[in-house]
């Protein structure tokens, strides 16, 4: 994989250029200046933030050069076309078969419409969504949304935004987190444990003490479950992602498990018993010859 790498030389201002010092940091292994600084202690440190991915490759890429004239590279493995020049409107042939590409339009100022279509054949996870139309005099809109999907509707001078998600359920409790662990793996900024300490509020009371719940380590509260999901992290702030599940018919399969429990017990013991009295009347026989 790609670790990109950097050293650099700070000097403060004024200062002799042999008192200068040099820093150097990998992308992948950012820890690696404060690691091996001969045990000086330094209030400056080096981190290079870069991708460590390539930029996907998509089998048709359209591409727009500074002076807006536009040109197309083909990506067909193992050969890679080099990009040349395609006119608007003009039709040139693909390395995909038969099929050919042509370039209808170029908007400066361009807008998204989104289209819903059903999917066929259908998928084994359900993904639901909705096309939603507007009407605003004599102007119509039509918008497609999946679920927990957001987008917009221009009308004039009117933005209108549309979302599509969950109908909320109160639970009848709070979950107030007090605290987010993140633990990453020696050496590395790579995430390998995530723990979240969190505290169950019902009818404006706290519990007793706070639980943890972590990846290999559910929270049970009430009817409920909580999993630890994901987390995110944005502007320096992280949160985290809890995943709730509750089996109201729990009771059934205990109550299942008890009933067949029972019945081996009593299949035992009637088998049991059959056998001694099998044992006394073959016995009763014996004795009557």
């Amino acid at each position: 994989p790609l670790n990109p790498y950097t050293e650099v030389i700070i000097r403060r201002q004024g200062q002799d250029p042999s008192e200068s010092k040099q820093y150097q940091s990998f992308a992948r292994f950012p820890e690696f200046g404060s690691m091996h600084n001969n045990g000086e202690n330094n209030d400056t440190s080096v981190t290079l933030v870069a991708p460590t991915a390539s930029r996907p490759v998509t089998p048709i890429e359209i591409l727009e050069g500074p002076d807006h004239r536009l040109h197309v590279r083909f990506d067909k493995s193992p050969k890679q076309y080099p990009p040349h020049e395609i006119e608007i409107g003009a039709s040139i042939p693909t390395p995909f078969g038969d099929a050919a590409l042509t370039i209808l339009s170029l908007e400066k100022h361009g807008r998204l419409d989104r289209i819903l279509e059903r999917v066929q054949p259908e998928r084994k996870e359900p993904q639901p969504g909705i096309v939603i139309e507007l009407a605003s005099g004599t102007a119509t809109k039509e918008l497609g949304l999946r679920q927990f999907d957001y987008g917009s509707v221009h009308f004039a001078d009117t933005i209108v935004g549309l979302g599509f998600s969950a109908v909320e359920e109160p639970l009848g409790f709070a979950v107030e987190l007090e605290d987010f662990r993140i633990g990453h793996h020696p050496g590395t900024m790579r995430p390998r444990s995530f723990t979240s300490r969190v505290r169950f509020i019902a009818d404006g009371k706290s519990a007793n003490k706070p639980v943890e719940i972590s990846m290999n380590q559910p929270a049970d509260f009430g009817d409920f479950t909580f999993f630890q999901s994901s987390y995110s992290s944005e502007n320096g702030r992280e949160s985290t992602v809890l995943s709730v599940a509750r089996d109201p018919g729990q009771w059934v399969v205990f109550t299942g498990y008890i009933l067949t429990l029972l019945g081996m017990i009593i299949v035992f013991f009637q088998r049991a018993t059959e056998g001694q009295h099998r044992e006394i009347h073959s016995t009763s026989c014996t004795e009557g010859r």
